[in-house]
């Protein structure tokens, strides 16, 4: 009897530890896809599903990332501070340069600069630095011009 229990166990436990292994498998091809949407710039298509992965983990750092990188992609900056906040928190490089973007959309040019500025200290892509040295600029001469308005 006990002998027959115990087969009944081992296979009830067998089935659970593939079902996980197929979840997991089948999470992390998710994730691939995403991120290839992500990578593409389908960001319309890319940001529900991020959305997805994120309230499924809220705690990591790269859906966060991800996430709300494609809201600011697709214009929509409500809520995406907190997030890109979390991933520069966790040394996710980019996070600084779309940290840097949604202050200047909101027009916090001096936080935008220090993003900036970090992004540039951080990066190792030669063609990107360029980029976001002349964001930077234009970000440092926005911020003396509000300065300048307001003496």
């Amino acid at each position: 009897m006990y002998c027959y229990i115990e087969k009944i166990v081992m296979r009830y436990i067998l089935c659970l530890v593939l079902a996980c292994m197929m979840m997991a498998e089948a999470s992390a091809q998710t994730r691939a896809v995403v991120r290839k949407m992500f990578q593409e710039g389908k960001y319309e298509e890319a940001k529900p599903l991020f959305k997805k992965l994120l309230k499924a983990n809220p705690r990591n750092s790269e859906y966060s990332f991800w996430y709300a990188a494609c809201c600011l992609e697709t214009g929509d900056t409500a809520d995406v501070r907190s997030l890109l906040e979390f991933a520069v928190s966790r040394k996710i490089v980019n996070a600084h340069r779309y940290l840097g973007d949604y202050h200047f959309v909101k027009m916090n040019y001096p936080l935008a600069v220090e993003c900036y500025d970090e992004f540039l200290d951080l990066t190792k892509d030669d063609s990107l630095k360029s980029l976001f040295q002349r964001k930077l600029n234009q970000a440092a001469q926005l911020e003396r011009m509000v300065n300048n308005c307001y003496r």
